[in-house]
């Protein structure tokens, strides 16, 4: 009997205001830490879409504003440092007034992703995926390293 793998499905078509937090950096990949409101996004689509999944996201920031700066203005077009990258987030963490999780991304990253650190922007989450499920260049699934 053939695997069953699952498939990538859409997450959600919106744009979500987050907190970048501390962007790490090891030999093998990134990790970006994001906080987001309680009122963005319900329970249920943060566990559909932040444990243990594989995510095509595209971050989001002004890369001219002060860092940590609460009354940081929207995002206004053309200002905006766009980051789409494959990332892996493991687990997520339940506050009284934000969900925050840390997005794993392998292989070097991207080198802009250091500019969102502890900067307001927003997330934009295209595809879900196992993250066991992501595959090679040959077709055949391969995992990330561990984080």
């Amino acid at each position: 009997m053939a695997k069953k793998t699952r498939r990538a499905r859409p997450a959600f078509d919106k744009e979500v205001p987050v907190t970048f937090g501390a962007v790490g950096c090891n030999g093998d990949s990134m990790r970006v830490g994001i906080k987001v409101s309680r009122g963005d996004m319900t329970l249920e689509d943060v566990d559909a879409i932040f444990c243990d999944n594989q995510l095509d996201v595209c971050l989001m920031c002004d890369p001219n504003a002060e860092r940590g700066d609460q009354n940081q203005k929207p995002l206004l077009d053309g200002n905006t440092l766009d980051v789409a990258v494959t990332a892996i987030s493991k687990a997520f963490a339940v506050y009284n007034d934000h969900i925050s999780c840390s997005l794993s991304i392998p292989a070097g990253g991207h080198p802009d992703l250091l500019k969102f650190s502890k900067r307001q922007g927003k997330i934009l989450v295209t595809v879900v995926g196992s993250a066991a499920d992501k595959p090679d260049d040959d077709g055949d699934p391969k995992a990330f390293p561990p984080a």
